[in-house]
């Protein structure tokens, strides 16, 4: 009983790591040390201790994350302090840095030190952000101004209205995406207290047009639109046909009305012997005077896509 005891108490007494950046800058100020050991209560031993141990335990919590109680070295320390130094390093030049990339890093690092038992997981990565206060952030973004009482009522009147003629199977959404294929990460991480910037994102890009239905046991072919009409992964091709795509091309890689118009026939033409639904946005390349025999289209209403569209729901995003 009286051993339990004593271990309740040293663990009541341990000191946060915040008490100890207090103990340090008191004897800094040229306090002694039984005069600070009498204000905070605490043995003078440990005052003596603590101010012993002053520089590591700056070193070691530059975060500031002054309510731990024990101040652990990392099993991995070099690789743990390569990839700070490493972060650091592409965070000074804008660059902007994902988990998988960092994990990457991690394993590199793992192999140059020979650490062969080493396992760039996602736990270890967790404690990696904890120590060094490291955030995941979006560079830049907008909320989109949606009405929602003009949404609601569509939903309630207009969808559920058509909708009812149709089972799940057979009701379909579609929508583009532009496809950045050289972009960096937007949403990197970064140091707390910290701007969050990155450099100039590249402007190549495709337009993917995708397309499911409501219960995802069914997804079409994609359409992809690029600025080429022949690039050059199409060399050895035989045929179009062969591609996991409908390929078309522009001079600005958009989805234009005649495009759309033949993907749309082409679906007609693949659902034959039964009818769908097909929600599509109200875009300017997506005609509304298109006349289809096994193809209904129900057009969402203006500027709310970003609540109500299927496709349109994972535009917040996850590492």
């Amino acid at each position: 009983m009286d051993e339990r005891t004593n271990v309740q108490r040293k663990r009541r007494n341990a000191l946060s790591v915040r008490d100890k950046i207090t103990i340090i800058e008191k004897m800094e100020q040229g306090r002694k040390q039984v005069d600070v050991a009498k204000e905070m209560k605490i043995p003078r031993q440990t005052v003596q201790k603590t101010w012993r141990s002053r520089e590591k335990i700056r070193s070691q919590f530059k975060s500031k994350n002054y309510d731990r109680k024990k101040m652990r070295t990392p099993e991995y320390d070099d690789i743990d302090m390569s990839l700070l130094e490493w972060f650091k390093l592409q965070r000074n030049r804008g660059i902007p840095l994902g988990g998988s990339l960092l994990l990457e890093k991690a394993a590199e690092f793992a192999r140059w030190f020979g650490k062969t038992k080493f396992q760039a997981s996602s736990g270890w990565f967790t404690k990696w952000k904890q120590r060094h206060n490291i955030a995941f952030k979006t560079v830049s973004g907008e909320l989109a101004q949606v009405d929602l009482s003009i949404t609601l009522n569509w939903i309630q009147y207009v969808y559920s209205t058509v909708a009812q003629r149709y089972e799940a199977r057979d009701i379909f959404n579609a929508d583009e995406t532009g496809l950045f294929y050289k972009a960096l990460p937007d949403r990197p991480f970064y140091f707390k207290g910290k701007t969050c910037s990155g450099g100039n994102h590249s402007k190549d890009r495709l337009t993917v047009l995708l397309c499911c239905n409501k219960d995802g046991a069914e997804k079409l072919k994609p359409l992809v639109i690029g600025k080429y009409a022949n690039p050059r992964c199409f060399a050895k091709l035989k045929s179009r046909e062969s591609l996991p795509v409908y390929y078309y091309a522009n001079k600005k890689a958009w989805m234009v009305t005649t495009i759309f118009s033949e993907w749309l026939r082409k679906i007609n033409k693949q659902v034959q012997k039964r009818k769908i639904l097909l929600l599509l946005d109200n875009c300017s390349s997506h005609p509304k005077d298109i006349r289809l025999s096994n193809v209904e289209l129900l057009f969402l209403p203006p500027n709310a896509t970003s609540v109500i569209q299927p496709l349109d729901q994972g535009s917040n995003g996850r590492d």
